[in-house]
């Protein structure tokens, strides 16, 4: 169930320092292998803050923990491009039995899960799960079509690790301004 509950996790997140694109967008709850996660985006003027919500059941009713992500960057509104500095990557447990089973395992080599506590989790393993380093960056691409925010979506050639690796087709899954 641990593995299960760290491997619901999706790690993209972008946003635009167009003003057209500031605000919070929010995606529909997603089903992930009998788990589900719920991910919103608020856009200011330079920075980012993405948080993603997964449940341990598959309709977002019982939430376990939170993955939040927050960053500064750079949008070029005519190419679609998006570069995303990553300044804080936390996890949040919200379930006091599932801040134990973290323990238990030392997940992202933490022993001292709390419930409701946020920890830094940069740079670390996570269940297999790399997180990236503070300061890293993310290359993606992201387009507003009215209120409806998507953005790229990494596949193993363009896996937005670098500029020439930036996603080169867009995700199915669609945010809305809330």
């Amino acid at each position: 169930m641990l593995k299960r509950l760290f491997l619901a996790l999706v790690l993209f997140a972008s946003a635009s320092a167009q003003a057209s694109i500031t605000g919070l967008y929010g995606g529909e709850c997603m089903p992930l292998g009998g788990l589900s996660a719920v991910k919103d985006i608020l856009f200011e003027k330079d920075r980012f803050e993405m948080v993603q919500t997964v449940f341990a059941d598959g309709n977002c009713q019982v939430p376990a923990y939170d993955f939040s992500i927050v960053g500064r960057y750079e949008h070029d509104e005519a190419r679609y491009e998006m570069n995303m500095v990553f300044d804080k990557l936390r996890m949040t447990v919200l379930d006091s039995e599932i801040a134990a089973a973290f323990s238990r395992e030392a997940l992202c080599g933490i022993k001292d899960w709390r419930d409701h506590e946020a920890l830094d989790v940069a740079g670390h393993d996570c269940g297999g799960h790399i997180i990236p380093k503070q300061d890293s960056v993310a290359y993606d691409i992201v387009a507003l079509t009215g209120d409806v925010l998507r953005f790229g979506k990494p596949d193993a050639e363009h896996d937005g690790s670098s500029p020439s690796k930036r996603p080169r087709s867009w995700d199915t899954t669609l945010f809305q301004a809330k």
